[in-house]
This record gives structure tokens, sequence and C-alpha cells, in this order.
């Protein structure tokens, strides 16, 4: 999901998240499914995570180094549960940080449509 620095190549690749400004990203949660992380998706989650959180995108230039640049992109999580996934996991990973007012705000929004089309 990050654009990544292939030395081979020399050049950067782009990767998933690299997004232009002001592009709007809708996570559906409901397809997600019982299982285990493998450490690339721990690794994604947390990108996301920082994207959402920080609207910072980390750019992998290998050998432990990456750079962080600002990005603009809104976010919409759909899901089945109040707080999403994505949530919990970035609270687990930052338990020390708090999380943005968006994030909080965008599951205020879901909580209030799921509730809704509940009826």
């Amino acid at each position: 999901m990050l654009p990544k620095k292939d030395y081979n190549a020399n050049r950067l690749r782009s990767g998933l998240l690299q997004l232009p400004k002001g592009m709007q990203i809708i996570l559906d949660e409901t397809v997600l499914e019982p299982g285990q992380l493998k450490p690339n998706g721990i690794e994604n989650l947390k990108c996301l995570g920082n994207l959402i959180t920080w609207q910072k995108l980390a750019y992998d230039f290998g050998f432990s180094y990456n750079i962080e640049f600002e990005c603009d992109a809104k976010v919409l999580i759909l899901g089945e549960v109040s707080p999403s996934f994505l949530t919990v996991f970035q609270q687990t990973l930052s338990s020390c940080r708090c999380l943005s007012g968006y994030i909080l705000e965008a599951c205020q929004l879901l909580h209030w449509c799921s509730n809704m089309f509940r009826y």
C-alpha cells in the first residue's frame, strides 16, 4: 500500500495509498472474514490508520528509512459494529495517542446512519 523505492530500477514505485489531493475512500469492513493478520497486513493497517488519523503517508526507502508526506484524503468506514475494527486496531497500536476527531466523527456518523436504516 505504501510507495516504495525500487533500487534495482532506481525509481519510486507508487502504492495504493498514494492518492490525489481530496480523494475520498470508502472502507467496507462488512466483507472482512475471521482470520489472522500477517505482518504485511499489520503494516498496511498501520499505514491506513496513520492516513486516517494524521493525514500522513510514509514512503518506504528501505533500510528502515521512511519519510512521511502530508496527504488529504477523506475516509468513510462502513461496518456492522461500532467502533470499527480499524479504530480498535489503531487504539491498540497507539494507546498513548488520542484518536483524531475525524475518526470519531466518522464513527458517530456511521452509528447514526446504521440507526436510521435499522428500522
